[in-house]
């Protein structure tokens, strides 16, 4: 079969084909790679603030909600974040494939990359706490992330005795607390909160009962990241230090 080459050149020529510059496969193979590093980087840091949130579970406010445990941890996962991480998941795995070489692994061997790398690197960034600090700031300037956050949903329960906030000042013995819902509260408590070294802009979890339209009685303090964590100062954990089940007791994660 005979080529008729006038013909294709007239075809290109009529569809204005123009060769690509190898420089413009050099741009995108890199841009490629910059993407599949950024979106690992970003996938560790997602992996640090996971550890964070799993490690800083309040399982012994466990029975205020449910007998099994299974259950409640049910409400504790961060589904929000575990999102988020498949999302950086498929965009490293998408941009890898598409690079120079992507065709040669399979996709089991990949994901198994993928996740070691992210275990390493993500808990590394736990260590150094970078997990806390960016959850923190997202809190912090992300309106609506308390209404994704499950552990802010579970200290916003106040009918079951848990209150959360931030420490706004000092008034006649109580503590004035903006919860995460921003409405105020008037903490007391049977024992001398003026002893417990709080300060304005603590973020604190509380537990006790409510006993009027924005009043609650305090029968445990700890702070909202733990208790080996982001407490600054003189660190407490907690007001009922004879109860060693109480974070003040020695019950809290270390």
């Amino acid at each position: 079969m005979d080529i008729d080459a006038e013909k294709i050149w007239q075809k290109i020529k009529q569809a204005q084909i123009k060769p690509v510059a190898r420089e413009t496969f050099i741009w995108k193979r890199a841009l490629l790679w910059l993407l599949c590093v950024a979106s690992l980087i970003i996938s560790s840091l997602t992996t640090a603030i996971i550890i964070f949130l799993l490690r800083n579970i309040d399982w012994d406010i466990a029975n205020r909600f449910s007998s099994s445990k299974f259950l409640f941890a049910f409400l504790t996962v961060p589904y929000f974040w575990l999102v988020l991480l498949f999302i950086f998941a498929v965009t490293v795995y998408y941009n890898y494939r598409h690079t120079k070489y992507g065709y040669r692994l399979k996709i089991s061997v990949i994901i198994l990359i993928f996740l070691f790398l992210n275990l390493i690197f993500g808990g590394l960034a736990y260590e150094l706490d970078w997990g806390h600090k960016i959850e923190e700031v997202i809190s912090k300037k992300i309106s609506f992330y308390t209404h994704l956050d499950t552990q802010s949903q579970i200290w916003s329960r106040t009918e079951k005795g848990l209150l959360a906030g931030k420490v706004m000042g000092f008034e006649k013995g109580q503590v004035i607390l903006l919860d995460l819902q921003n409405k105020v509260w008037y903490l007391s408590s049977h024992s001398n909160l003026q002893l417990i070294n709080l300060q304005v802009g603590e973020k604190i979890k509380i537990i006790g009962s409510q006993t009027g339209d924005n009043e609650f009685l305090v029968q445990e303090m700890r702070p909202w990241c733990g208790c080996n964590r982001c407490f600054s100062g003189n660190a407490f954990c907690g007001l009922d230090t004879a109860n060693k089940n109480s974070c003040a007791g020695g019950g809290c994660e270390h």
